[in-house]
């Protein structure tokens, strides 16, 4: 109950990531929409990795997808639709592509926004705090470097005292700090020996290239600071919801941990998706780099198996050990000290799903059904929940099942994949 109300609470969007990459990106078209994206999620990342979609707006048109493909990537994609869904396959086409054109409709898309909002505050001097909803400000309509974001998290923090505080949960290979913010309806500042109130754990952006991961976290925690600030501004349907909701629980946001690898993403390569660990003494090397985050979380019994890999170039290299990286020792640890927590949520981008474990209880199943049909009601999306009878080792959503029930703590993991 508790996690379907927050979910609720979300703006959902989603970015299509476009990216400059080597190796063979294709375009493929194909009449089957759900079908296809199934598909392609059955592929192991370093055969098919899915850049972007566009689906069709009217029937009978052809479904657009964009990705880059190893020299079997296609056939398994292929193969799999010929066993799933024999009618879409003998619609699918690919021809190659040159994605650089994205790539710059996307920057110019995002200057010309910078350029708007300048403007915009510019006239009015930023935001009246005492006048207007932080949900309504215009960070939310574009895209913005790390410097940005920080900046705003700090104006947001300012304003919500006593509700809202900062603390360092974790640091990035490169010694950034993560900050982590503690969204509690009595005053008073995040002390990390607290048991005593539940919470709810929500991150984003352990894979850099989804930008609209760190705005879907920090648009949840200022729909909750706005009430909470400005209550006179809201239904009282809402304000019992969310007073409700923030009796019984406290939030912890953590809305960017992959820091070095966001600004990779801006930087160097678009499409950049683990951590920035150096794996050689070449480290001008571009593939030298790297650790999916997403898969470096325990158990120790499990890790690298399954949706992982043990190779430093693949895309979802696992990390010489579990933890082993700085950015998920410190959330181990915060977790681990922390077994009020009653569940966490994990924002990602790229399929319109809540996933839940393969492990997981009906009840569990029954949320994620319940988060989903949540979300459809009142955006008029198209999400799904997502039981997987397949384990992906190493997430965070496994983890919380795995190591935290190892720790005799029961806590409830899902993912939720957004959407535009």
């Amino acid at each position: 109950m508790l996690l379907t109300a927050i979910i609720i609470l979300i703006n959902m969007l989603c970015a299509r990531a476009m990216a400059v990459d080597d190796g063979t990106v294709i375009e493929v078209e194909t009449l089957d929409f759900e079908a296809t994206l199934a598909a392609m999620q059955s592929i192991p990342l370093d055969d098919l990795d899915l850049y972007m979609y566009e689906e069709a707006s009217k029937s009978g048109q052809a479904h657009r997808f964009v990705m880059k493909t190893s020299s079997n990537g296609l056939a398994k994609l292929k193969a799999v639709l010929e066993n799933e869904s024999p009618e879409s396959s003998r619609f699918l086409t690919s021809h190659p592509t040159n994605i650089s054109h994205y790539i710059e409709h996307e920057r110019q898309n995002i200057q010309a926004c910078h350029a708007r909002v300048a403007l915009y505050r510019e006239e009015r001097n930023f935001m009246n705090a005492s006048e207007s909803l932080w949900v309504n400000d215009d960070f939310f309509d574009c895209f913005w470097k790390t410097q940005d974001i920080l900046d705003y998290l700090t104006r947001l923090e300012d304003h919500a005292r006593p509700y809202l505080s900062r603390f360092r949960i974790s640091s990035t290979v490169q010694n950034q700090t993560i900050p982590a913010f503690h969204l509690s309806s009595s005053s008073g500042t995040h002390d990390t020996t607290t048991t005593s109130k539940s919470k709810i754990y929500i991150q984003g952006m352990l894979h850099a290239r989804e930008w609209i991961s760190p705005p879907t976290v920090i648009y949840m925690m200022t729909y909750l600071v706005d009430v909470l600030v400005r209550p006179d501004l809201f239904s009282d349907a809402v304000r019992s919801r969310v007073q409700t909701l923030l009796d019984q629980v406290d939030f912890i946001f953590v809305p960017v941990i992959n820091l070095d690898g966001y600004d990779t993403t801006w930087t160097l390569d678009r499409m950049w998706r683990k951590n920035r660990r150096p794996h050689s003494k070449d480290e001008n090397t571009f593939q030298s780099f790297g650790v999916d985050l997403n898969r470096n979380y325990g158990p120790v019994s499990k890790f690298c198996g399954s949706g992982a890999s043990s190779r430093p170039t693949s895309q979802v290299y696992c990390g010489p050990q579990a933890y082993s990286e700085p950015e998920i020792a410190g959330i181990h640890d915060y977790m681990e000290k922390h077994g009020e927590i009653l569940g966490s949520i994990d924002v990602h981008c790229y399929a319109a799903s809540v996933y839940v474990t393969a492990q997981a209880e009906r009840e569990v199943v029954l949320l994620a059904k319940g988060m989903a049909s949540a979300i459809n009601l009142v955006h008029a999306q198209d999400y799904h929940y997502d039981h997987r009878r397949t384990t992906t080792y190493g997430t965070f959503k496994d983890y919380q099942v795995r190591q935290l029930a190892l720790d005799s703590t029961s806590r409830i993991g899902l993912t939720v994949q957004c959407f535009l």
